[in-house]
């Protein structure tokens, strides 16, 4: 993984379990692909969209090195609180 932007991604995505990082870096749809890929060199940071505070992933496809990017809800996944 390569950077988280701020103190708060760092906090959410720390929270997260190692299962749904996981999952989640190798879940980021590739538009030139048409499907999911690993996400390489990918940063995490937090993006306000209506309100709420929402996390993206972004970095280059594994298969073809085109910018690829997924917007998720962090709340939506387990933590290591919450097992």
């Amino acid at each position: 993984m390569g950077e988280i932007i701020d103190l708060k991604a760092q906090l959410f995505w720390n929270a997260l379990t190692d299962e749904v990082q996981e999952m989640l870096l190798h879940n980021v749809y590739c538009p030139n692909c048409v499907f999911a890929v690993l996400a390489n060199d990918a940063t995490v940071n937090i993006v306000t969209k209506q309100r709420s505070e929402l996390m993206n992933i972004s970095g280059t496809c594994e298969n073809c090195g085109s910018k690829v990017s997924r917007l998720f809800n962090h709340r939506s996944y387990p933590t290591r609180d919450s097992q």
